[in-house]
C-alpha cells in the first residue's frame, strides 16, 4: 500500500513538474513578447496572466491525475486489498471469487494500455516543451534581431543628421560668401564707374574748350588741351581694357594657350618697350640669374604679366633707381621670375591690400597714373597658368614680386 502511494506521490509531482514548466516556458513568452511589442503591459496584466496560466495548469493536473487514479491506482489497490484480505483469513478460494483469470488479464491490459497513454502524452508534453523552447529561442533571436536593427536605424539617423547639420554649415557659409561677392561687386561698380568717369570728364572738359569761341587763344594753348585729351584717353582705354580683361578672367571665359616660352628672348622685348619710360627716369634696368630658362605659359599673357610688373617696378620707383629682373630654378623644379625696384616699398597693412581691385594703396593723388587693376589681373592670369605670385617688401628699401611657373621639358 506504502508503494501504490508513492507511485501515486511520483505520477503527482511528474504532472505537477510538466504543467510548471509549460506554465514558466509560456510566461518567458509573454515576458518576451512584452519587451519589445508595439504596447507594455501593465503589473495587473501580468497579474491576470499568471492566474489564469497557474488555475488552467492546475486543473489540467487535477483532471489528469484523476484520470491516471481510476485507471491505474483504482485497480490496483482493489487488487492489493483482495490480497490483503485472503492473507488475513487464510480464504484463498477468495481470488477465484473475485477475480478470474480473464478479469486479470483485462486489468493487465488496461494497466499497459494507461501505461502508453501515460508515455504518450508525456512524449506530447515533452514535444510541446521542445516547441515552447523553440519559439523562446526564435522570440530572442527576433528581440536581437530587432535591438541591432534599432542601433543601426539610429546610426544612420546620427549620420543623416550630422550631414544636414554639415549641409547647413556650407549653406550659410556660402550664403555669406555670396553677400560678401555682391558687396564686393557694389563697391567695384562703384569704385570703377568713378575710375571711368574721371579721364572721361577730362577728355570732355579739355574738349569743351577747345571748341570756344574765345579760348584757347594760341596754338600752344591749343596743343597742350589737345595733350591732356589725348593722355586721358589712353588712360581711359587702359583702364577699359584692363577692366574687360578682369571681367573675362574672372567669367572664365578667357582661353590661354600654354606653350614652352624661352625667357631671354621675352625679357628683352619687355626691357626695350619699357626701357624709355626708365630712361626718363634715370632708372638702371639689370638681369641676374640664368635667364635662359624655358617655362610653360601663354607666351602673350606672360609678357603681359612682365610688362605689368616692370611698368610699376619704374613707375613707383625712385628717381636714378634700379630694377633688376632676376630667374632662377627652385628647389621643387618650377621656375622663379623675380623683379626688384629700390621704391619705397610696402608695410604690412598696404601688402594685405595689395591685389584688390582700384585699390593704389595711397597713391591716388600721385604724379603716376594707373588704374589699380593690372596686378589683379596678373595675379589671375598667373594662376590661370598654374603658378603663384609673391610679394616681399621693407618700407623705404623697395619692393619684389616673384612668379613661379613650370619649367618646359
Amino acid at each position: 500500500m506504502i508503494r501504490l502511494r508513492s507511485i501515486r506521490h511520483k505520477l503527482a509531482s511528474v504532472v505537477l513538474l510538466s504543467t510548471l514548466m509549460t506554465l514558466l516556458i509560456s510566461l518567458g513568452a509573454i515576458l518576451a513578447y512584452d519587451l519589445h511589442g508595439a504596447r507594455r503591459m501593465l503589473p495587473t496584466d501580468y497579474l491576470l496572466i499568471v492566474l489564469g496560466v497557474t488555475v488552467a495548469a492546475l486543473l489540467m493536473a487535477w483532471l489528469l491525475l484523476r484520470r491516471l487514479d481510476h485507471v491505474i491506482i483504482q485497480p490496483i489497490l482493489a487488487i492489493a486489498e483482495v490480497a490483503r484480505s485472503v492473507i488475513d483469513t487464510g480464504d484463498y478460494t477468495r481470488r477465484a471469487r473475485k477475480l478470474s483469470v480473464d478479469e486479470v488479464a483485462q486489468l493487465v491490459d488496461s494497466f499497459n494500455q494507461m501505461l502508453d497513454e501515460v508515455e504518450q502524452r508525456t512524449q506530447a508534453l515533452e514535444r510541446s516543451n521542445g516547441e515552447l523552447a523553440r519559439e523562446a529561442a526564435q522570440r530572442a533571436q527576433a528581440q536581437q534581431e530587432v535591438m541591432r536593427l534599432n542601433q543601426e536605424l539610429e546610426m544612420r539617423v546620427h549620420e543623416r543628421t550630422m550631414q544636414l547639420e554639415l549641409a547647413n554649415g556650407e549653406l550659410a557659409l556660402a550664403i555669406h560668401e555670396a553677400h560678401s561677392a555682391n558687396q564686393a561687386k557694389s563697391a567695384f561698380v562703384s569704385t570703377m564707374s568713378h575710375e571711368l568717369r574721371t579721364p572721361l570728364n577730362a577728355i570732355l572738359g579739355f574738349a569743351q574748350i577747345l571748341s570756344a569761341d574765345r579760348l584757347p587763344s594760341t596754338l600752344e594753348q591749343k596743343k597742350e588741351f589737345a595733350g591732356h585729351i589725348l593722355k586721358a584717353g589712353r588712360h581711359l582705354l587702359t583702364l577699359i581694357n584692363e577692366i574687360l580683361d578682369l571681367a573675362k578672367v574672372e567669367s572664365g571665359t578667357l582661353s590661354l594657350s600654354l606653350e614652352s616660352v624661352a625667357l631671354l628672348p621675352l625679357l628683352e622685348e619687355c626691357r626695350h618697350m619699357t626701357a624709355p619710360l626708365a630712361a626718363g627716369r634715370g632708372i638702371a634696368m639689370t638681369f641676374s640669374g640664368d635667364c635662359r630658362l624655358q617655362v610653360l605659359a601663354d607666351r602673350t599673357r606672360l609678357k603681359q604679366i612682365l610688362l605689368n610688373l616692370l611698368s610699376n617696378a619704374i613707375k613707383y620707383n625712385r628717381d636714378d633707381g634700379q630694377v633688376a629682373i632676376g630667374c632662377a630654378v627652385q628647389a621643387d623644379g618650377r621656375v622663379c621670375i623675380s623683379v626688384r625696384d629700390t621704391g619705397m616699398g610696402l608695410d604690412s597693412a598696404q601688402q594685405a591690400q595689395l591685389f584688390q581691385p582700384f585699390n593704389r594703396l595711397g597713391q591716388e593723388g600721385g604724379a603716376q597714373e594707373g588704374s589699380g587693376i593690372g596686378l589683379v589681373v596678373t595675379k589671375r592670369l598667373v594662376e590661370l597658368m598654374d603658378g603663384g605670385i609673391s610679394v616681399s617688401s621693407i618700407p623705404q628699401q623697395g619692393s619684389t614680386f616673384s612668379i613661379t611657373l613650370g619649367a618646359a621639358a
